[in-house]
């Protein structure tokens, strides 16, 4: 985690143990530091996962860091920043690409609890 990510950060090494093996559904913010849209969508991630808490996990990956995050972030085919993927039992269900309404983001989560 670094000072403008607020959610834990997952890398290439660690994608498989905590989004594909997790037993609840989550939620991956594909972001950068640049990006002015990941940095407002930011504080609604965190609150979600506050409000979602033990239901939901919420992890992000920078693209900018190629050395760690290539692999996933060429395996889902992230082209646009921010872009949220909605995982259930190890498989994405959802996407979302470009910044997001709450309301939009908690219809998602709630289709997948």
């Amino acid at each position: 985690m670094n000072d403008t990510s607020q959610l834990k950060e997952v890398t290439d090494n660690t994608f498989g143990s905590e989004v594909l093996s997790c037993d609840v559904p989550v939620v991956v913010d594909f972001w950068s530091e640049w990006c002015q849209p990941c940095k407002n969508l930011m504080p609604i991630l965190v609150g979600l996962s506050a409000e979602y808490g033990g239901r939901v996990k919420f992890l992000s990956v920078n693209v900018e860091d190629v050395a760690e995050n290539a692999g996933i972030t060429e395996e889902y085919t992230v082209r646009t920043i921010p872009t949220l993927i909605f995982f259930k039992e190890g498989q994405a269900v959802e996407l979302l690409v470009g910044l997001q309404a709450e309301g939009k983001i908690k219809s998602v989560l709630n289709k997948l609890l």
